[in-house]
């Protein structure tokens, strides 16, 4: 059965629209994970101009919390080890990000306290909004990650276009829980011979 992972991504993008788009995407490494396995997932941002930038955003992930659970969220982006959406700059205003999981739901938040001049001088062309992290824990032949863009004009008119906006993964049991329970099972079998 099919594990649904769907994000309703709300960003507020400010920059000059251009002809092409900035991309947002979802990526991962694992496409097969075990059972008790971490998993991360990469919100990614690619600007198709160096004037565009990302200053806000809303995320909300709606996962199955029968086969992965969160747990956790990273802003950093790896390559780099800072949060592209707040430079370590000297910021004019209050930035605020967090990150909250309720019921299969995670809500992502972001706001710069830089000025829309400074992010379009210092913040990457491409770069990790967030890393979001689930513990697989079930057994799942395919659980997808679903990535929903709705774009605000509140930072400025930037057209967003879609990169990956589904990654599935399959969560596969433990070979070493076989093993042991194949294991245990043999014990009572041998067991029960010689009772």
């Amino acid at each position: 059965m099919r594990r649904l992972l769907s994000a309703a991504l709300s960003l507020a993008v400010a920059g000059f629209a251009s002809a092409q788009a900035a991309v947002i995407a979802v990526e991962t490494d694992d496409t097969s994970v075990m059972v008790g396995d971490i998993v991360d997932f990469r919100i990614t941002f690619t600007a198709d101009d160096p004037a565009e930038y990302l200053a806000e955003y809303f995320l909300e992930l709606f996962y199955d919390d029968t086969a992965l659970a969160f747990a956790g969220v990273s802003f950093l982006d790896p390559a780099t080890g800072i949060n592209q959406v707040d430079p370590p700059v000297t910021s004019e205003f209050i930035a605020d990000f967090g990150a909250d999981a309720i019921d299969g739901i995670v809500d992502l938040f972001g706001i710069t306290g830089n000025s829309d001049a400074t992010l379009a001088a210092v913040q990457a062309d491409d770069f990790v909004i967030a890393t979001v992290s689930f513990l697989a824990y079930a057994v799942s032949s395919a659980s997808d990650i679903g990535l929903d863009t709705i774009i605000s004009d509140l930072g400025g008119d930037l057209d967003v276009e879609f990169g990956d906006d589904v990654v599935t993964i399959e969560v596969v049991p433990l070979p070493g829980a076989l093993v042991f329970f194949l294991t245990g099972l043999a014990g009572l079998a041998a067991r029960r011979r010689l009772a």
